[in-house]
Parts: structure tokens; C-alpha cells; sequence
């Protein structure tokens, strides 16, 4: 199986490879497939899940229970995204897609211990999945299980030092347990990665106050402000265009 990653986090997983409809409905199967996962390479949700349940009329195939829950989770619709991978983890359960994407539908349906399981398979699987471990780290922290988020974050951060998100996380997991001399340096890392991350000058504002840093954690939150209220207003001239 051969898994191709659009971008580093949070991004559409897709597999190719696999898919080995009849003959006869062969060649049309694999054009609609294509179509399928163009649709959700541009987003366009409500066009993959038909187009999957389509295929799926014809061919009950794990990979297609795949792409259409990658297109029901893109639309937030997550538990019906849960059971297309419940489908297709019952067809094929070597698969470690499908339990990182399993794993984050559940992450966003809040059931953080159910998440962290299969994202633990799914790394078991694929230990280079980067979404798998942001995901695992970021249950972790909700179930207040710091030590191995931080973990996780130490584990993706070696594999990609120039994520800003990633600094970011860690940064929220330092902060989280009272460390924010350590959490204002992944802060200023993030910052200095993406000098526009709003959510980084907030979180090391908060972590500079908590240090006694007064007017530096001011300055920050002043900023944050500035960044978000020009991205507001960016994105307000887009929409009326």
C-alpha cells in the first residue's frame, strides 16, 4: 500500500494502491475513483460522499468506505465518518490510515481515550505518521496525561523542528504544568517559524504574566490582537470580492 500525505498535519490521507474492483466495472470504478479524491483533495465534501457511495453501490471495497469517511469527517459529520472506518477496519485491518483517521474522528467527537488507542495502532502501524502523533499528544493532554503528550511533541518536534503548530504544542503542554520558561521558548520558536501566529504571541503572553514578566506579556497580547483583527479584516475583503 502506498499512502500519499497532502502537507505535514491535519491534511487529507489517501490510498492508492489497493483498489481492485470486478473487471467489468474496472475501468469506470477507477475514473470516478480519481474524481472522488480530487473532490476531497479541493475540499468539495458533499462530492466525494456521493460519488463513494456510488462506487459503494457497485463494489463494497474498504478503501472506498475510507475515502467516504474522509469525506463525511471533512463535512464534521464524525460519526458517521467513525462508521465508514469501522467498515473498512473490518475489511482490512492492517491499514494504518485507517486508524489515524478513526483515531481523530474520535478525538473530535471528544472520546479521548478511544482516540488515543487507535492512533497508538495506527502509529504501531505507520511510526512516522506525524498526524497520528500530534493527535495522540493533543489526547493525551486533555486526559491530563502531560508526561507523554510532551513525549509525542518531543518525538515530531525532532522529525520537524520548523513546524510552528508543533512549538505551539509543546508550548501548551509546558505551560499546562507550571514550566513557562520552557513553554515561552517553544513560544518564541513558533513565532519565529511563523512570525504572523496569532495564537502563539496570546500563549506566550499568558506564560510571560504567569513568569512575572508584565510588560513583555502585555506587548504580546497587544499583538495577538493586531494579527487577529488584520486576519479578520483580510479575510472580510476576500469575501466580499
Amino acid at each position: 500500500m502506498v499512502v500519499r500525505y497532502v502537507g505535514l498535519l491535519l491534511a487529507i490521507y489517501i490510498v492508492v494502491g489497493i483498489i481492485q474492483p470486478e473487471p467489468a466495472f474496472s475501468d469506470e470504478a477507477k475514473a470516478q475513483e480519481e474524481k472522488g479524491i480530487s473532490a476531497l483533495e479541493s475540499g468539495d465534501a458533499n462530492a466525494a460522499v456521493r460519488i463513494f457511495s456510488n462506487l459503494l453501490s457497485h463494489s463494497k471495497t474498504a478503501p472506498y468506505y475510507y475515502y467516504r469517511g474522509i469525506g463525511y469527517a471533512v463535512a464534521e459529520n464524525h460519526k458517521a465518518a467513525i462508521d465508514d472506518y469501522n467498515k473498512a477496519i473490518a475489511l482490512d485491518p492492517q491499514q494504518a490510515p485507517f486508524y489515524m483517521r478513526r483515531g481523530i474522528s474520535l478525538f473530535r467527537e471528544t472520546k479521548y481515550e478511544e482516540a488515543v488507542n487507535d492512533l497508538t495502532k495506527a502509529l504501531n502501524l505507520d511510526p512516522a505518521s506525524a498526524n497520528s502523533r500530534v493527535y495522540r499528544a493533543k489526547a493525551y493532554f486533555l486526559l491530563g496525561r502531560n508526561t507523554r503528550a510532551i513525549e509525542d511533541a518531543d518525538t515530531i518536534l525532532s522529525a520537524h523542528p520548523k513546524t510552528a503548530e508543533l512549538h505551539r504544542l509543546r508550548g501548551d503542554l509546558h505551560a499546562s504544568g507550571g514550566d513557562y520558561e520552557k513553554a515561552i521558548e517553544d513560544y518564541n520558536n513558533a513565532i519565529k517559524v511563523t512570525p504572523t501566529d496569532a495564537l502563539a504571541y496570546n500563549n506566550r503572553g499568558i506564560a510571560l504574566a504567569h513568569a512575572g514578566r508584565t510588560k513583555e506579556a502585555v506587548d504580546d497580547l497587544h499583538k495577538a490582537m493586531e494579527i487577529a483583527a488584520y486576519n479578520v479584516q483580510t479575510a472580510a475583503k476576500q469575501n466580499t470580492k
